[in-house]
C-alpha cells in the first residue's frame, strides 16, 4: 500500500512540474517577442495601431496557411509580402526617433542570435 501511495505521490509531481516548466516558457517567447516594442516608448495610440496591425497580419497568415490551393512556395511568397506590408504599417506609426532605435534593437538581435546552419547535402 505505501509503494502504491509514493509511486501516485511521485507522478502526480512529475507531471505537476512538467505542466509549470511547458507553462514558463510560452510566458518567456511571448515576452521576449514584446520587449523590443517596450524599449521603444510607445504612446498608446502607436501601441493601439500596432496591436491592430499585428492582429490583422495574424488572422492573415492563418488564412495562408490554412488555403490548401496554394504551394508551398506560393504560401512563402504571400508570408514574406504580408510581413512587408505588416513593417511598412508599423514604420508609419514610428517616429524617427523610434525606427531608428528599433533598427538598432533588430541589428543587436541579429549579432546575438546563433546562426543557423545550413546543411549542404551531402554527396557520395
Amino acid at each position: 500500500m505505501k509503494k502504491v501511495l509514493i509511486l501516485l505521490f511521485l507522478s502526480i509531481a512529475v507531471s505537476t512540474l512538467t505542466y509549470a516548466q511547458a507553462d514558463s516558457t510560452k510566458t518567456k517567447s511571448k515576452t521576449h517577442k514584446q520587449a523590443p516594442m517596450k524599449q521603444l516608448n510607445l504612446t498608446k495610440e502607436q501601441k493601439a495601431k500596432i496591436a491592430t496591425a499585428n492582429k490583422n497580419y495574424k488572422d492573415k497568415t492563418e488564412k495562408i496557411k490554412k488555403d490548401s490551393t496554394l504551394t508551398a512556395a506560393q504560401k512563402k511568397q504571400k508570408m514574406k509580402a504580408l510581413k512587408d506590408a505588416k513593417q511598412k504599417q508599423v514604420d508609419t506609426v514610428l517616429t524617427a526617433d523610434q525606427k531608428a532605435k528599433l533598427k538598432e534593437i533588430k541589428a543587436e538581435k541579429k549579432t546575438n542570435s546563433p546562426q543557423k546552419k545550413k546543411t549542404s547535402p551531402k554527396t557520395k
